[in-house]
């Protein structure tokens, strides 16, 4: 029976069917939506189909064998699990005739991606990335590892370094970088109906830069070139010749209507870094070029750190084309983006001249006042309070002028708490060393009880001064975050003349790092003469051959610790270094200190068996106050050496971090070549039994190359020396390492397999996936939860936060940096989430599978249960036993997801 509405889709109000069976009634509420229900009373399936442009209602009774408690059922279900994904893009042709290199390292981790269909045409996605970060591989850029190392010697450096982290996601609040669920519902024509969809993105960094915009453009256009020329064939045209331009046409099909009823998008916090000359950015829509061209008023568009927020959006109903709702939604984030952007213009450095002087003038007092409250400490004449202060000392991490408050409290009241020395170090001594202790205690008491309050008013400056010094200071902490990120891994080494990409391999790009490019261009082949086991024996130092066509050069490089000579990371992939990376940074803050409380016992004991030096202590004073004086001399000097580098450099833009590292990486690469061999003299080759290669020149000369320690199998040092071999017969003298190349991938797939020579690892490259039965935590996430809790003065006892003033506290669950937590259950009130015994908190069920329980962090900084205890939330210093005033505790809480 056909039925329906005239313009079904247009409107807000639904479309239900009533359906009357045996005088029951059955309500479909949307008959625009695909479904199947089942009426067990009934024996009836009610469903809804589509059948080309039609829907059908279709009433059926249902089959014995059916189970009718069993509803519409998943035909569909896609699961893609990713827990790396690395991509590398290479310059085809790079600017001004340089050799070919790496361009970006694009690096994506945790992805998670589930499609489910139910019923006829019901569609749910899901979408989860925890991780991206993108590193420009290109020369000259500083990440935390590279940058420049005078920072510290000075105020401020005036030359801007170009960072190699451009794109990366803060993880702010452990929240994931991009998470999308969408419902997708089925119709009886073309139209998309989007019932729900929801977008949620983590803050980002951003860097742009002519640097690498403008040779990412340019490979852009190379991939989108195609090699097919302009015109049309004369076949085609004498087909089409004489005949009418209407015969055979078929009118296309109408455009797709895309009908979204709910879509929400979470809150954008974007902090950018732009340094753009605008003749770069012709690609831009006109009216974009334009709006930037009328912001900056020049032709330079810069910004310095610059925080931009688009605010959450909700977005009203929508049915239209495709394209005009994505043009519309663009339209709209542009325009809001480029408000945001004219809010914040002309940031520069020139503004923070004076935020430098008050910022050194601030860290002055503080220091000062840090080192004298240092000596006095050592009047107390005891021992392990001296090594605690200093341990307290180094944790401390003040951010503002809320923390240096918070601190400077915290230091007052521990003054107060020294007072009472006089009456608890004569009990403390006299339980653990009887009358003696007593008599030694009423002496360190009162000592104690004099200087401590003293040294902590000192402290006390010095907590003020430096909040004070981190507020006003020219760095923001989204500067020093940007300055501190590392890359990914270091750019890889590419062979031959014409670039060829191999798999990863950390001993090449070493060898890329400390010789660079112009003394590795068209090397062919990389093999280590010395063998892990040696490497350890001799020490760091790392035997290289390289194998040119026409030329070989010995050269000697510095291995860094864990590093393989095989180019594999201990236990570690080509993402190895991020793991351990990543790992240590989702501990947080919270965990580095109390890493640090880990290592205070150590500090107690070492400083317990040495008597007091105050002459000593006077010299690492003075040191520090003279370092500190010479920061504003330091600026001058430097920056008059950055200013002349340049000059010298022909007004040309460095791109390196300073010039001066450009001459030393040069002089660097230098020192390491121990030898150089051309092929056009050589005569003669020769393995002796000693596992040295000899190679004889026409002169009568000998170079003589040690295998013996070298990981080579007899495969690969036979076909090494018939390489040789292959350039006494060519007569151009050019070398071919086909074979050895050969060789050495033959040994490799025997050691990856288990068995054959086990030390076969030169020139071995870890391709992403054969270490990945031992790479520690691949895939996996750990999700951080802190719990905290406030002191009822009254009750005495320990309870949620109440105070008004609590905010987020009040929820108990916390993050990182005290807000409540993402991924908290929201079905709970704030009363139900305190209730919780163990955090209410979880990942999406979709998309990640616990692995473990919930397990608190238990560690000398801790009590027996995990607590730590302090005065404020933002206190940089936690003690694992309740203080006179400390009013606040927290416990923080892992469970690993997969």
């Amino acid at each position: 029976v056909p039925y329906g509405w005239l313009c079904p889709f247009e409107g807000d109000r639904g479309r239900a069917v009533d359906i009357l069976v045996k005088g029951k009634k059955m309500v479909v509420e949307d008959v625009r939506r695909t479904m199947r229900e089942v009426s067990r009373n009934l024996g009836i399936s009610v469903s809804i189909t589509r059948e080309g442009l039609e829907t059908l209602l279709v009433l059926e009774d249902l089959p014995e064998w059916e189970d009718v408690m069993k509803g519409s059922g998943s035909l569909f279900q896609l699961d893609i699990k990713l827990s790396q994904l690395g991509i590398s893009l290479i310059q085809e042709k790079p600017l001004d005739m340089q050799p070919k290199s790496e361009l970006m390292f694009l690096y994506f981790e945790l992805i998670r991606v589930k499609f489910m269909m139910c019923g006829s045409d019901v569609q749910n996605l899901a979408v989860s990335i925890t991780e991206v970060q993108v590193d420009c591989q290109l020369p000259g850029r500083a990440d935390g590892h590279s940058g420049d190392k005078r920072r510290d010697d000075t105020l401020a450096l005036p030359q801007h370094e170009r960072p190699a982290v451009i794109f990366a996601n803060c993880a702010d609040g452990d929240r994931a970088f991009l998470t999308v669920v969408l419902h997708r519902g089925a119709t009886s024509s073309r139209d998309m109906v989007i019932p729900f969809m929801d977008v949620a993105v983590d803050a980002i960094d951003l860097t742009i830069d002519d640097g690498w915009l403008d040779p990412f453009v340019t490979w852009c256009r190379q991939v989108t070139q195609t090699s097919r020329g302009r015109g049309m064939p004369f076949a085609q045209v004498s087909r089409y010749a004489g005949k009418s331009v209407l015969e055979g046409y078929e009118p296309p099909p109408l455009p797709s209507v895309v009908q979204v009823e709910s879509l929400h998008i979470s809150p954008l916090c974007l902090t950018a870094w732009c340094a753009l000359k605008l003749k770069s950015v012709s690609f831009l829509p006109p009216y974009l070029h334009k709006a930037l061209r009328l912001l900056s008023l020049s032709g330079n568009f810069t910004l310095d750190g610059a925080a931009l927020r688009l605010e959450e959006r909700r977005l009203p109903p929508h049915r239209g084309s495709l394209a005009d709702f994505v043009r519309g939604l663009a339209s709209e984030y542009n325009t809001n983006l480029l408000k945001a952007t004219a809010g914040i213009l002309g940031k520069s450095s020139v503004v923070n001249l004076p935020r430098t002087g008050a910022s050194y003038l601030a860290d002055s007092v503080g220091l000062a006042a840090a080192e004298a409250a240092s000596l006095v400490n050592l009047l107390t004449f005891d021992e392990d309070y001296v090594a605690h202060q200093r341990q307290l000392r180094s944790e401390k991490r003040i951010r503002n002028v809320g923390d240096g408050l918070v601190e400077a409290g915290k230091s007052l009241a521990q003054g107060l708490e020294g007072m009472m020395d006089v009456w608890r170090k004569p009990m403390e001594g006299a339980k653990t060393d009887g009358m003696g202790g007593f008599f030694a205690g009423v002496g360190k008491g009162l000592a104690g009880t004099f200087v401590k309050p003293i040294s902590k008013v000192g402290q006390a400056i010095s907590d003020v001064g430096s909040g004070i010094a981190a507020q006003v200071g020219p760095d923001s902490a989204s500067q020093k975050r940007r300055r501190a990120r590392p890359r990914i891994r270091l750019p890889r080494l590419l062979f031959t003349e014409l670039g060829v990409m191999r798999p990863w391999c950390e001993l090449e790009a070493e060898l890329l790092r400390q010789l660079g490019d112009e003394l590795l261009h068209g090397v062919e082949e990389v093999v280590p003469l010395t063998s892990q086991p040696a490497l350890r024996r001799i020490g760091s130092g790392q035997l290289v051959l390289l194998l040119f066509r026409r030329r070989l050069l010995l050269v000697e490089i510095k291995m860094p610790v864990g590093l393989r000579v095989d180019g594999q990371q201990e236990a570690s992939s080509e993402f190895g270094v991020h793991r351990r990376r990543q790992q240590s940074m989702s501990i947080g803050a919270d965990s580095l200190q109390a890493m640090g409380s880990r290592s205070t016992s150590s500090v107690r004991l070492a400083s317990s068996n040495q008597s007091l030096d105050v002459f000593e202590a006077l010299d690492e004073s003075a040191v520090r106050l003279f370092s500190h004086a010479l920061k504003p001399l330091n600026t001058v000097v430097y920056g008059v050496q950055d200013l002349e580098q340049k000059m010298m450099a022909g007004g040309r833009e460095v791109l390196d971090c300073t010039m001066s590292d450009q001459v030393q990486s040069a002089q660097l690469a230098k020192r390491g070549v121990r030898a150089e061999f051309s092929f056009r003299g050589l005569r003669g080759v020769e393995i002796t039994r000693d596992g040295i290669l000899q190679l004889e020149e026409v002169e009568g000369r000998t170079l003589q190359l040690p295998l013996e320690a070298a990981p080579l199998g007899p495969a690969a040092r036979e076909a090494l020396a018939v390489g040789f071999r292959t350039a006494i017969a060519h007569p151009d003298a050019l070398a071919s390492w086909e074979q050895l190349r050969a060789a050495l991938a033959e040994e490799q797939r025997q050691c990856n397999a288990g068995f054959g020579f086990s030390d076969a690892t030169g020139g071995s490259r870890d391709s992403g996936g054969s270490n990945q039965g031992s790479r520690s935590g691949a895939g996996q996430r750990v999700l951080e939860v802190f719990e905290v809790e406030r002191l009822d003065v009254v009750a005495q006892k320990w309870r949620t936060p109440f105070m008004p003033l609590d905010s987020d506290l009040s929820w108990r669950w916390l993050d990182s940096s005290g807000c409540r937590h993402p991924h908290l259950n929201s079905k709970l009130t704030r009363e139900q989430a305190a209730a919780q015994k163990t955090p209410p908190c979880g990942l999406d069920v979709n998309l990640f599978k616990p692995m473990s329980q919930w397990v608190k962090d238990l560690h000398v900084g801790t009590d027996k249960e995990g607590w730590r205890y302090g005065m404020a939330w933002n206190s940089s210093t936690w003690e694992p036993q309740p203080g006179l005033f400390d009013g606040i505790r927290k416990r923080r809480w892992t469970r690993t997801y997969a």
